[in-house]
């Protein structure tokens, strides 16, 4: 399918050289970005075991043209890792994110960039972006942060302007310290985890739908699971296996399979 296509699935009873006219006048932007980085890990196969890893950015995007962006955005990311006993070891990551100005940036907070999962569609609804207006339409695409891991959520099941994740997790290399004859085989290496993830307008968020806990959350998602790790055709795969957390109804579980490594 063409772009031209899709843009007149996107915005019906445009034709392509609307489309081009479009593509070529419509959003100018400068986007400066200055960042810190500190990582003092250490590695073991395919994921740190000891030190911290993290990362505070700021960009912002002057409106310095009749179509140009204007927002400030500032994030951090900070990931801490301790050894335990037997190979086992604790890996714990905070990441929290801002943004301010007129076009905002929108945090799409949930899931993991599966190739095969048991959730319906790949992402989830997208409410803040008018599909009428190309401008918006390439600043959803362009200008959005996608935060994640949040296991047992859809990519993009939350939304906001402020976002908060937290992730923790216990790994262990499996076959290893349960089957030591199977070693030189192969490795499958255990997580176990558990996901928060909050996101939101304004400047508050709203916990619940209803009053209390009685209700179903609304601003935030918290997950666990457990799932393998292994190399396969010389690429790190994951199969995780999820459960929302949820009061007042219970949720079956979701399942996903990956290409990538554990944070």
């Amino acid at each position: 399918m063409e772009l031209a296509d899709i843009y007149q699935q996107l915005i019906p009873g445009t034709n392509e050289t609307q489309y081009i006219e479009d593509i070529l006048t419509t959003l100018e932007t400068l986007v400066p970005r200055v960042s810190y980085v500190w990582d003092n890990t250490r590695w073991f196969q395919t994921y740190p075991v000891t030190g911290t890893r993290l990362y505070t950015s700021f960009e912002f995007s002057p409106r310095f043209a009749g179509t140009g962006l204007d927002f400030s955005t500032i994030s951090f990311d900070v990931r801490n890792y301790h050894k335990l006993f037997s190979g086992i070891s604790f890996a714990g990551r905070l990441y929290g994110g801002q943004s301010f100005g007129r076009n905002a940036n929108i945090f799409r907070v949930g899931g993991v960039p599966w190739l095969f999962s048991s959730e319906k569609s790949y992402y989830g609804e997208n409410p803040y972006t008018d599909y009428n207006n190309y401008q918006d339409v390439l600043q959803g695409m362009y200008f959005t942060k996608y935060v994640m891991p949040v296991r047992g959520a859809q990519i993009n099941e939350l939304h906001g302007n402020t976002a908060i994740v937290a992730n923790a997790e216990i790994r262990l290399p499996f076959l290893i310290y349960y089957f030591p004859t199977i070693k030189f085989i192969g490795q499958i290496n255990m997580v176990f985890f558990s996901d928060f993830g909050m996101a939101w307008m304004g400047s508050k968020p709203r916990m619940w739908e209803g009053k209390s806990w009685d209700s179903n959350p609304q601003d935030f998602i918290w997950t666990y699971g457990f799932g393998p790790r292994f190399i396969f055709l010389g690429m790190p795969w994951q199969l995780d296996y999820a459960w929302e957390i949820n009061p007042v109804q219970k949720v079956k579980r979701m399942w996903y399979l990956s290409i990538g490594l554990d944070f």
